[in-house]
């Protein structure tokens, strides 16, 4: 991710949303895929009874976490929101542990915490300019690796996540993205962007043990995240060919499959069963909408529209059977509404100024789908959007068992107010969980 992001989106006098087949079959489509559905997934007091949490930003400058029913909220930041203390980051760990960064006028932290905000842990401390903005767990939960403004543009730490100041830099660059082995052995990075932008961008991989930085011989082309696949054995990135088109890669060692191609760029997230890859290619008028959202297998040879026209970002559910599609909605675009960077000097914040989107979940194996309706969605959750590949890696929208969405929007009264999409019920609106401008759902 980069720091320092000068761009502008304007122009949202798009059209309509339509993804993956005619929206006159829609209630046709989500009968015949939701019926084996609704009797089998467990209620929100049954998640709650499994320790399920949901981890938000509340406003009025605390973090809490919440069980899906809404009950037992703990305050996870009790004693630090006290005198300007911000809080801008946040990620779950597979133990069920928090990560989260605080910012003052003097300082920035970053800390490791239980969640209800015990034992906490200060793994990280430095001045107001070099406050993490982005937080990413190993898989162990033993690391936490985080993102940090620098001289050089990005600096990539990494902490022990049970030790006091234990972080350490280990990669610098802008803009710098990463991917953790499922084994937790080995970073996949990719820093300072395309390589026909830049001689110094570059793919390596870093062994945390041994401290070994190793950097392949591919040139980078135009993408953002790279991903180890789900077992560890291959991993996804793209590459630029001599005549500059960019190729996805799937990498074995030293293999390599071309799986597409664009001279556009790419964007693409693995599945979490890795039997398939989901990617689009950037809208040439707009780098930050995609035309359609494309489902390929690992030989590139069975590949499937899933999704097309104004989409803002992608996240499979934790099947693998179904994919989540965020697109704009234009039925009540103000004619002025923009996205804009709030500060320059910052990760880049994108602001909504009567922008609306919708989300879609789409059946992989037949193509059918539901959409629900549109929102305003907060600036909180509007800022994931961007990067959502990155984002997908280290934080779940989607409930553990693939039920249930999380989203944050603006409600009739203009207050930020954190949903619960229930995807097998599409003609119940989402129901309010908490005040609050962001939401995670725990692992497990």
């Amino acid at each position: 991710m980069n720091r320092r992001g000068g761009w502008v989106w304007l122009g949202l006098g798009v059209t309509g949303i339509t993804l993956a087949c005619a929206c006159a079959a829609i209630g046709i489509v989500a009968v015949s895929w939701l019926a084996h559905r609704n009797d089998s997934a467990p209620s929100p007091q049954q998640r709650t009874q499994n320790g399920e949490r949901i981890a938000y930003f509340g406003t009025d400058s605390n973090i809490y976490t919440i069980s899906p029913d809404g009950s037992n909220p703990q305050t996870v930041t009790r004693g630090l929101a006290a005198n300007g203390t911000t809080f801008e980051s946040l990620a779950w760990a597979s133990d069920g542990r928090l990560a989260f960064s605080s910012r003052t006028d003097e300082a920035s932290a970053l800390f490791t915490s239980e969640p209800d905000g015990s034992r906490r842990t200060r793994v990280y401390s430095s001045g107001p300019d070099a406050a993490p903005f982005y937080l990413y767990w190993s898989p162990d939960s033993q690391w936490i690796t985080f993102l940090t403004p620098s001289l050089s543009g990005v600096d990539l730490h990494m902490a022990d996540s049970r030790a006091d100041d234990s972080s350490r830099v280990v990669a610098q660059g802008s803009p710098s993205y990463f991917s953790w082995s499922p084994d937790s052995q080995s970073l996949l990075l990719h820093i300072g962007g395309a390589r026909r932008d830049s001689s110094a961008a570059s793919l390596a991989t870093f062994q945390p043990d041994s401290s070994t930085l190793a950097e392949l011989p591919d040139a980078p082309g135009v993408f953002q995240a790279p991903a180890w696949s789900p077992d560890g054995q291959q991993f996804l990135f793209a590459r630029e060919t001599q005549d500059k088109t960019d190729e996805l890669v799937l990498a074995e060692g030293d293999k390599r499959r071309v799986l597409a191609s664009s001279r556009a760029g790419l964007v693409f997230v693995w599945s979490p069963r890795g039997d398939r890859i989901a990617y689009a290619t950037p809208n040439p008028q707009n780098g930050f909408l995609y035309d359609s959202v494309m489902v390929t297998d690992l030989e590139g040879q069975k590949q499937r529209v899933m999704a097309q026209n104004n989409i803002a970002a992608f996240f499979w559910a934790p099947d693998g059977e179904r994919i989540a599609v965020l697109g704009l909605d234009s039925t009540r675009l103000n004619p002025q509404g923009r996205l804009v960077p709030a500060r320059r000097s910052v990760v880049p914040v994108l602001q909504s100024a009567n922008v609306k989107l919708t989300w879609s979940v789409t059946n992989i194996a037949d193509g059918t789908f539901i959409t629900f309706p549109p929102f305003t969605p907060t600036d909180s959750f509007l800022q994931v959007i961007p990067y959502f590949d990155q984002y997908a890696q280290s934080l779940s929208l989607w409930s553990p068992d693939g039920r249930y969405l999380l989203f944050a929007d603006t409600d009739e009264f203009d207050r930020p107010t954190i949903r619960v999409l229930d995807t097998t019920q599409p003609a119940l609106p989402a129901w309010r969980l908490a005040e609050g401008t962001l939401a995670i759902w725990s692992w497990h």
